[in-house]
């Protein structure tokens, strides 16, 4: 019996590339520093930040002291842009997510493939799906399509696994 669904967000749920993202090239050129210089920070703080050990917030405010260009007003800024960075993923939702998402209400690992997550979850048991429904070609997407695991086309196929 399945007892749980869980699913990845970025790409799977929402997407990205209807959009234009607030990322680290944007937050870099805001605070008046090159990507490489914001990246010292940013990028080792990424399993932190995965595993809520520290927030957006906090890893922005350590990058801006430790590049002695902090301020609060551009902090808030910062902050701002990407909550309505992230706001707008919701609004070019695949129109099959919701009805997808009230049929599973009761009753499972879905994900792009990105950062290991279907390996990991099959290798803990979990029968797991690729959502392919926001695959683009020539997006530069981190993941293809990985032939190795079942393709779902639309999010409304997700209930015909369950």
């Amino acid at each position: 019996m399945i007892r749980a669904v869980i699913f990845d967000m970025y790409e799977t749920l929402v997407t990205m590339t209807r959009s234009v993202p607030y990322k680290g090239t944007n937050i870099a050129k805001d605070l008046g520093l090159a990507e490489s210089v914001f990246r010292e920070v940013w990028n080792p703080s990424d399993n932190e930040r995965t595993l809520g050990k520290t927030t957006f917030e906090d890893t922005i405010r350590l990058s801006m002291k430790v590049n002695d260009c902090f301020s609060e007003s551009l902090l808030q800024e910062i902050i701002r842009k990407r909550q309505d960075a992230e706001r707008e993923y919701f609004n070019h939702l695949n129109p099959g997510i919701i009805p997808m998402l009230q049929g599973l209400k009761e009753r499972l690992y879905v994900g792009d493939g990105g950062s290991r997550e279907l390996e990991t979850a099959q290798a803990v048991g979990m029968k797991t799906v690729q959502a392919a429904w926001y695959l683009c070609e020539g997006f530069g997407q981190p993941v293809g399509r990985k032939p190795e695991f079942e393709q779902l086309e639309k999010p409304e196929d997700v209930l015909g696994q369950v």
